[in-house]
């Protein structure tokens, strides 16, 4: 059987440019459905919906339940190979306030939630190589989240973070 020839189509040039612009404008729609849908399964998985967790719950759907992680020299390791890691970070020696300044461990794509293990002490995540974010933010209760995605190992990019005191 006869190989089949291209058909070549001869549009001008502004029919040429609305073609192209209407694939954009159809990628656009989406990509906008994509990420939609990524920002109402995180909210399903983070178990928030508006801006609280229900009352005396510390945990996060789809995460399980925290394990813990104390801080050392401004460091905490990740633990567990599950891609979904949830961790209570605690401050180095029982500190009214620790700073919290590197992340190590994880695989890129892996996600990281952390909270406070105790809310008479405050841990400060802090902006830098490891945590990358707009701005330091404060875990001084059980019920404040963090979200990050790992983009290589030991660098952690900000997802989302709720206050919840």
């Amino acid at each position: 059987m006869p190989a089949t020839q291209p058909v070549q189509v001869n549009l001008n040039p502004e029919a040429k440019l609305e073609a192209i612009a209407e694939s954009f404008r159809q990628l656009s729609r989406q990509l906008n459905y994509i990420f939609a849908d990524i920002y109402w399964q995180l909210d399903q998985a983070l178990g928030l919906e508006g801006s609280t967790l229900p009352a005396g719950s510390t945990t996060v759907g789809g995460f399980g339940e925290p394990t813990d992680l104390t801080i050392v020299g401004g460091k905490v390791t990740v633990t567990g190979v599950d891609t979904f890691r949830f961790h209570n970070i605690d401050t180095e020696g029982g500190a009214a306030s620790d700073a919290l300044t590197n992340v190590s461990g994880g695989n890129t794509g892996d996600l990281l939630m952390l909270q406070a293990k105790n809310s008479s002490r405050t841990v400060v995540l802090t902006n830098g190589t490891s945590l990358r974010m707009k701005n330091n933010f404060n875990l001084d209760s059980v019920r404040d989240k963090a979200l990050y995605i790992c983009i290589s190992d030991g660098i952690w990019d900000h997802v989302s973070r709720r206050s919840n005191a």
